[in-house]
């Protein structure tokens, strides 16, 4: 997000950003809230970037830009108000500013804001989340009154991110009693919480209730989420007829098959869905390439391996830990 403010001339220097915000807290006090948020949305385009140009992407993770697509869809033009403190509270994220979210927290709450607009307690769950603050974002979602499922998510997201997959997953199920039905955000938070855990049960039932809401062919996010659930559970029969069934198989989608191949085996499936990647003119990346040194490795193809490091070369990629250890391996039995 700061990536994307900057390059749209958002922000107007490194350095003005904890200054300038603590500034900006005294000086609202001093000459009125809404008077000093239109200088600052005249100054940033803060007011620009969320109601006009989601055109240029650069910057944005794709899961996340999903994420902020289903908020927009799901609530009403904000209150300026809100409006620019959503912008300067997802500004935190990227350099995790833990205590500059937290001044913020201070100010919202001082001007009530958390309850004239919902929007703004799921950016502060999600934010704190994403800040790795997860005691922070449960307490600020407890205390949202109206709990939806961009809130819901949001909270979700954050333990499944932070690696604490069961609490994620008593989080959903809490949700789902509640009478909130989940979105496809949601659906991508849970089955990376499943596959953390290596819950095979639980992930098959969100893959059906995924494909009970026809969201499957729809979302690309989606197909991938579930092929890497079932490769992380190690469930590689499953993981295949996912794939296979998938409309659209990008690099995503490829590397969490190729990555379960070369971590549950056989490797040798591996360098064959590689081969077919290729052959169908997706173009791999450097975790392709990682995941098919893990897999020479794993059955001691040297000469693949060799094959695989002069690509990495040619590409610019490299990744020498890796290499290193792909190499040490098929050489051993020389070696000793």
């Amino acid at each position: 997000m700061h990536i994307c403010f900057w390059k749209k001339g958002f922000l107007v220097s490194e350095r003005s950003t904890d200054e300038e915000d603590l500034g900006f807290m005294q000086r609202s006090r001093k000459h009125g809230l809404d008077e000093y948020l239109r200088m600052q949305r005249r100054k940033h385009g803060l007011n620009e970037y969320f109601t006009k140009d989601r055109n240029n992407k650069d910057g944005f993770d794709e899961e996340e830009e999903e994420e902020e697509e289903e908020e927009e869809d799901h609530y009403h033009k904000p209150h300026d108000a809100a409006t620019t403190y959503i912008a300067l509270l997802k500004a935190c994220v990227p350099k995790k500013k833990l205590e500059k979210c937290k001044r913020l927290h201070v100010e919202i709450a001082r001007n009530e804001l958390r309850q004239k607009n919902t929007c703004v307690g799921s950016t502060l769950v999600n934010v704190y989340a994403k800040c790795g603050a997860l005691s922070k974002a449960r307490d600020v979602f407890d205390q949202i009154c109206v709990k939806d499922v961009v809130s819901w998510t949001a909270l979700i997201s954050g333990y499944a991110k932070q690696g604490q997959g069961n609490e994620a997953l008593h989080c959903f199920d809490m949700m789902v009693r509640d009478g909130i039905s989940p979105n496809s955000v949601t659906f991508l938070s849970i089955l990376k919480a499943c596959g953390s855990i290596g819950s095979l049960e639980k992930g098959e039932e969100m893959h059906g209730h995924v494909i009970k809401e026809g969201l499957l062919g729809k979302d690309i996010l989606l197909g991938s989420a579930v092929v890497d659930m079932y490769t992380k559970c190690g469930a590689m029969s499953k993981a295949q007829e996912v794939f296979d069934q998938l409309p659209i198989q990008d690099v995503v989608c490829w590397n969490a098959l190729i990555s379960g191949y070369a971590q549950h085996g056989p490797g040798e499936k591996a360098l064959s869905c590689l081969d077919r990647m290729q052959r169908q003119g997706v173009s791999t990346d450097v975790v392709t390439f990682v995941c098919i040194l893990k897999a020479c490795c794993s059955i001691q193809a040297f000469e693949k391996g060799k094959e695989i490091h002069a690509e990495i070369l040619k590409e610019g990629f490299l990744e020498k830990h890796v290499l290193v250890n792909m190499y040490t391996i098929c050489t051993s039995e020389y070696v000793y």
